[in-house]
C-alpha cells in the first residue's frame, strides 16, 4: 500500500481497487489538544510520585482497523496514542532523550526517573506540539498491524472517566514507519523513557510503528447536543 502527502491531502494508492484516493489532513481541535494536555499533566505528575498509574486516558484509545478478512468488518485493539512534535523539533527531542537513556540502569534508572518525567513534560508543555499527526508503537504486528497494511484508514476512541466524561473519536490514515524515520524514534525513545517503570509491561521489539494522519475528529461525549458532532 503507497501513501503519498501533498498540499495538505493524503494519497492512498489502489484503496480496494479504486484507484487513487484523496484524505484531507486536518488539523485537531483545540478543545482535544486541552483535554490531553491536562489529562497527560496530572498523570506525569502521577508518575513522579507513584509507582503504578491507575488510568491513562488521554493514551490509551481504542483503535478500530478494517478487517481484511473474515465474516466481521472490523478489528478492535488498545493502543499507546502520544503526540508528535512539529518537524523542525523531532531531532532536538530525540536527542535530548537518547542523551537521558544513556547509561540508566538498575539503580541508576529509579534515580533518574524524575529528569526523565521532566523531559517529557518539557515537550507536552511547549508550543512544539504537531496539531496533525499522532503517533504509536506496534508491539505485535498481528491483526491490526496486517489490517493497515491493506487498508491503512483507522479511527482511534479516546474516552475518560466521570464527571467530565470527555471522549473523542479522531479518523485517519496510518503511515507504516520504521526506525529511520524520525516520527518513529521519537516515539521509541518516548517510551523508552519509561520503559522499564512499573507501571508498564516490558516488550523486547518495538520494530515499527505509525503516524496517524488526521482527517476527522468528532465528540463523542455522552451529553445531549454533542454526541457524535463533528468537529473537524
Amino acid at each position: 500500500m503507497q501513501l503519498k502527502k501533498n498540499d495538505g491531502s493524503i494519497y492512498i494508492d489502489s484503496l480496494n481497487g479504486n484507484g487513487s484516493c484523496e484524505y484531507p489532513v486536518r488539523d485537531f481541535t483545540t478543545e482535544f489538544l486541552q483535554w490531553q494536555l491536562e489529562d497527560r499533566s496530572a498523570i506525569f505528575q502521577d508518575i513522579a510520585r507513584k509507582d503504578i498509574v491507575p488510568s491513562f486516558a488521554s493514551h490509551l484509545p481504542v483503535m478500530t482497523t478494517v478487517n481484511r478478512e473474515g465474516a466481521f468488518p472490523f478489528h478492535t485493539s488498545t493502543k499507546g496514542v502520544g503526540l508528535l512534535p512539529k518537524d523542525e523539533y523531532l531531532q532536538s527531542y530525540c536527542d535530548l532523550f537518547s542523551e537521558l537513556l544513556e547509561g540508566k540502569e538498575g539503580e541508576k534508572w529509579k534515580e533518574s526517573k524524575q529528569d526523565r518525567v521532566k523531559a517529557i513534560q518539557k515537550f507536552y508543555s511547549s508550543d512544539h506540539i504537531a496539531m496533525n499527526k499522532l503517533g504509536m508503537l506496534e508491539i505485535f504486528r498481528g491483526n491490526s498491524f496486517q489490517n493497515i497494511e491493506v487498508n491503512p484508514l483507522v479511527s482511534l476512541q479516546f474516552t475518560s472517566p466521570g464527571p467530565n466524561y470527555k471522549s473523542f473519536q479522531i479518523n485517519g490514515v496510518a503511515e507504516i514507519v520504521d526506525s529511520k524515520d524520525l516520527n518513529f524514534q521519537f516515539i521509541f525513545l518516548a517510551r523508552m523513557l519509561f520503559e522499564h517503570d512499573s507501571f508498564h509491561i516490558q516488550h523486547p521489539d518495538y520494530s515499527v510503528g505509525y503516524v496517524m494522519w488526521v482527517s476527522e475528529v468528532y465528540d463523542k461525549a455522552p451529553i445531549r447536543g454533542k454526541a457524535g458532532k463533528r468537529m473537524r
